[in-house]
């Protein structure tokens, strides 16, 4: 019988950073990311208009702009909530210049005597939509107690969602036939101009600016707009990036900041190495997933074990793709997407193991489902990372590295991702790399760092060189499960971040949650059945609200 599952408080989607499925074209065959540069021999920006060059040098310019007070009134979407705008320029070194609108999102505290303050909460991406994610908010015990003590606010980036939002489309052109290695440097190297002149020549000057230096200094804008001296703030995944540069250049105005799920504080040159790591961790994620079930005698695939399911799967589906009564098609490619997006939740391991089974027994209705619900892309993720990244390698030296890491994690993302990625960026304008340095001695309370031993988005690694880069060594706390962030799936984690949040009280050095217990079962007691979910009402997450869209990727 098929069922019908209720994916509501258990689908997290999160990998900020995975890919995008562009059609038809070249793209459409193999490789879809978007992500750093290249190098100089690639594209300099030669070909590109001149006043197309960037040159980002406010710095803390924006502290001298004076943004007006915002007004707020009742939101469209959900009358509980206050939506508002804020004007600010898109270059703070020119205050009179072009200016955007900052599309911004706020829920009252309900204990309006015992507030604090404003807490920030922003999602990843980079470029994903804060009044989005503040609109699908759940209700939590946890959110329940900081809104009683926080107004809780979010914006959308520049360049994102209702704050001036960027597009990049252009055609692509066929992958080579005969993909010597002097051909695939070529194609690549041809893909990153194509791209860059793209974005840029669509958008104007506008999309040079979206960096996170300048989202940085425009949620400073924000917090004097709001009337406020200091914010508390909670970013997860990419977001952490922003509260890293935000501590860095204003670090007078942090009272607090959870920074979930850190991402590497490296940028000058390290967009191949990057989406390297990036593949391992969803290796590495599905690796762990396929140990707890074979110890657990519920676990439907204890035997033959996941891993060589999906493997018999994905196999059969290549082969022989299967098209849904709505005209669906799923194959390996949408396999490898299905699974990696629910990899991004640990409560939905248990539903990739039943997906899976059924699937093997030529059922195929929750993959059908889980694909329905798969956000679409965000096009400013683009620009975002070839701003912020400095990579710029030309294809001859990053396509080595594709194809060793391809060999060794064909699963999920396979070859060509590493260079399907870096090749976005590859003729991108020189830019300004985000801005984190040690505020060790300049915050007034330490920022609390928290990293999953089995996060396949950001690895805990990334979470402690962040760390490290705020001199924040001392304040990071793990759990040792798995998912993307951990805020919201553990009740210890929670525990010590409102604590934290609200009262200041920073966690003893070496503090850590046991992961949550994964419960292998029967389907229809494993998880809730019901029918006539949208994808708003599904992509949620428990604490913070909706989780970031999943960028869609590519596959040979």
């Amino acid at each position: 019988m098929t069922k019908v599952y209720n994916f509501a408080q258990m689908f997290h989607l999160q990998p900020a950073l995975i890919v995008r499925r562009v059609g038809k074209s070249l793209l459409a065959g193999m490789m879809s990311v978007c992500l750093y540069a290249a190098g100089p021999a690639v594209v300099e920006a030669q070909n590109l208009p001149e006043n197309l060059v960037s040159s980002d040098k406010s710095g803390d310019l924006s502290e001298r702009y004076h943004p007006a007070s915002m007004s707020f009134a009742p939101c469209a979407e959900n009358p509980h909530l206050e939506c508002g705008r804020l004007t600010l320029p898109v270059d703070y070194s020119k205050p009179s210049g072009d200016k955007f609108d900052l599309a911004v999102a706020r829920a009252r505290a309900t204990k309006p005597h015992q507030r604090i303050g404003v807490l920030l909460a922003l999602p990843g991406g980079p470029g994903l939509s804060g009044v989005d994610f503040l609109l699908g908010a759940g209700n939590s015990p946890t959110l329940i107690r900081l809104l009683e003590r926080f107004d809780v606010v979010s914006f959308d980036p520049r360049g994102a969602g209702r704050s001036r939002p960027v597009s990049c489309e252009f055609e692509g052109e066929n992958f080579p036939a005969d993909p010597s290695d002097e051909a695939l440097a070529a194609f690549f190297d041809n893909f990153g101009r194509r791209f860059a002149r793209a974005c840029l020549t669509q958008n104007g000057n506008f999309i040079k600016s979206l960096g996170t230096n300048n989202v940085a200094r425009d949620m400073d804008a924000l917090r004097r707009a709001l009337g406020e001296e200091q914010i508390s703030y909670v970013g997860i995944s990419y977001a952490t990036v922003l509260g890293a540069v935000y501590s860095s250049l204003f670090p007078q105005r942090v009272r607090a900041m959870v920074l979930d799920g850190g991402v590497a504080p490296e940028f000058e040159d390290y967009f191949v190495e990057s989406w390297s790591e990036f593949s391992t961790g969803f290796e590495r994620a599905f690796q762990r997933l396929d140990q707890l079930c074979r110890r657990d005698p519920a676990c439907r695939l204890q035997t033959p074990s996941v891993v060589a399911v999906f493997d018999e799967v994905a196999a059969r589906l290549k082969a022989a793709p299967v098209t849904s009564p709505e005209g669906v098609v799923l194959s390996n490619n949408e396999l490898a997407d299905i699974i990696s997006a629910l990899l991004s939740g640990e409560e939905n391991w248990p539903l990739i193991v039943d997906a899976l089974a059924e699937a093997r027994g030529a059922d195929y209705s929750i993959l059908f489902q889980v694909l329905s619900l798969i956000p679409p892309s965000n096009d400013a993720v683009f620009p975002f990372f070839c701003n912020d990244y400095g990579t710029r390698r030309p294809a001859s030296e990053y396509l080595p590295v594709d194809e060793a890491v391809g060999a060794l994690n064909p699963r999920f993302f396979g070859r060509f991702f590493v260079a399907s990625a870096t090749a976005r960026c590859t003729a991108w304008p020189k830019a300004e790399a985000p801005l984190i340095q040690n505020v060790k001695n300049r915050v007034s309370t330490p920022i609390l760092l928290v990293g999953n031993d089995f996060d396949p988005n950001t690895h805990l690694a990334g979470t402690r060189s962040l760390a490290h880069a705020l001199g924040m060594d001392r304040t990071i706390i793990r759990y040792q499960g798995g998912g993307h962030t951990a805020v919201g799936v553990s009740a210890c984690i929670d525990d010590a971040v409102v604590a934290y949040l609200l009262n200041l009280t920073v966690p003893a050095e070496g503090f850590s949650c046991p992961a949550q217990p994964i419960g292998f079962g029967p389907p229809a007691t494993q998880h809730a059945i019901t029918a006539g979910r949208t994808a708003s009402e599904v992509n949620r997450q428990s604490f913070w609200g909706p989780r970031p869209p999943r960028i869609r990727k590519l596959h040979q």
